[in-house]
């Protein structure tokens, strides 16, 4: 839904889809939007000049999915991809999402496939059984 220079799109997404949220994100802004906020599954664009921005999500597993936002984790993190030339667009449960410009040079995030891929796991398996345990208390109540 696209309201002015404000669009809203519904995604919900799982840990292990972190790459076509990427791609998905990357595209966006090739067409003039970007990302500002997230707002429970409703993703919120505002209107740029189309511009190649290269997005990353980030799984942090050391958080869980009902701290909130701004973890003293998170806020670590978030400053150690700010110097890294990483913008902090937003975050939510355990994600994180950064951006920035394909013209700067930017350092990788990350550089271990196999490490990145060990966290999106377990922060998976740890969504799924939250998921079933509150399907097991709905129909166990």
């Amino acid at each position: 839904m696209v309201i002015g220079n404000t669009k809203w799109v519904y995604l919900n997404f799982k840990p292990y889809e972190f790459r076509a949220i990427e791609e998905y994100l990357d595209k966006e802004a090739l067409r003039g939007w970007k990302l500002e906020k997230i707002k429970g599954e409703f993703f919120k664009f505002k209107k740029i000049e189309p511009k190649s921005f290269k997005y990353t999500v980030d799984v942090l597993d050391e958080i869980a999915f009902i701290d909130g936002k701004n973890t003293e984790k998170s806020m670590e993190y978030r400053e150690f991809c700010n110097m890294a030339g990483w913008e902090f667009i937003c975050e939510k449960n355990k994600f994180q999402i950064y951006c920035s410009e394909y013209l700067t040079e930017n350092i990788l995030i990350h550089t271990d496939e196999a490490e990145r891929f060990e966290i999106v796991k377990k922060a998976t398996m740890k969504y799924e059984f939250s998921i079933s345990m509150l399907i097991l208390l709905f129909i166990y109540f």
